[in-house]
């Protein structure tokens, strides 16, 4: 399920229980990779803390000391221009391994080699 979510542009928000915040924490940072999150505990009550981080960063901290209560974890939705920038490096490679080449000035010309007999 969580491979669903590699490629999700909205914000993903998740209710988790402190006893499994690390897993879960430690499953989104492989799944997803490092994006912003912001980490809330104990949402509408008197020791509510909010905390603007990263997966990573999130992870290290929640390894070190023990979540207690209820949180919400809102990650991060993919961001458009790198769902751009991963798609035109795979047609530009594409294009490579087909014998195109891209020149200088952005042009894809063919790349075509002589075969000599032998």
């Amino acid at each position: 399920m969580l491979a669903d979510l590699q490629e999700e542009t909205r914000t993903i928000i998740l209710y988790e229980a402190p006893h499994r915040l690390k897993k879960t924490l430690a499953l989104l940072l492989e799944t997803l990779g490092d994006r912003q999150t912001t980490v809330c505990r104990e949402l509408t009550k008197k020791f509510e803390t909010i905390e603007r981080t990263t997966l990573e960063d999130a992870l290290k901290k929640y390894e070190q000391e023990d979540p207690r209560g209820e949180y919400v974890v809102v990650i991060e939705g993919r961001k458009q221009e790198d769902i751009k920038r991963e798609k035109e490096e795979q047609w530009l490679n594409t294009m490579a391994m087909q014998g195109w080449v891209l020149d200088s000035v952005g042009f894809c010309t063919y790349n075509f080699i002589k075969c000599e007999p032998g």
